[in-house]
């Protein structure tokens, strides 16, 4: 069995490319390794994309941060971490999060801007530039395994997440 030469071509270039990716410094989880605040932190990350007739019109990157023991005091209430970015009016902060138990609607008892000092900031995973981000504090509810929250703009666009309890 004859191989031709565009199969070798094909195979030395895959062999070549596999060993210098194989090799490199740099690890996929290099991340991951210097701060498991983050990586923890992104597990526990979705983002939502709000949009009509397909056209994006907001960002939302939503943090459940009690997913890490380390990024929030254990004070027995649920802090959701959003970034939040309008693409057609340009303005901030127009996304309202609210939790939804047994079908009753809960909003946040407290709403924290965070800013570049803030200790959060850095851990933040799939950070934007662009976007506003705040902490958002819920109550507690014991009986509920997963959390789902409704984000919706200020159009009236709805999206939901659920995130597993911690």
């Amino acid at each position: 069995m004859k191989i031709s030469q565009t199969y070798k071509i094909i195979i030395s270039a895959l062999f070549v490319s596999t060993l210098f990716v194989g090799c490199s410094s740099k690890s996929a989880t290099k991340y991951s390794d210097k701060n498991p605040i983050y990586a923890q932190l992104a597990k526990y990350t979705k983002i939502v994309k709000i949009s009509e007739n397909d056209k994006v019109l907001s960002f939302a990157n939503i943090t459940y941060l009690n997913g890490s023991k380390n990024a929030v005091k254990d004070d027995g209430y649920h802090y959701i971490l959003v970034g939040s970015y309008d693409l057609v009016n340009d303005l901030q902060d127009q996304h309202f999060i609210h939790l939804i138990v047994n079908d009753e609607v809960h909003k946040p008892i407290k709403k924290e801007p965070i800013t570049l000092e803030h200790p959060v900031y850095e851990n933040i995973p799939m950070k934007n530039s662009w976007a506003s981000y705040h902490i958002l504090k819920f109550e507690d509810f014991e009986d509920e395994l997963n959390l789902r929250l409704h984000i919706t703009d200020k159009e009236g666009n709805c999206k939901a997440i659920s995130f597993e309890k911690e």
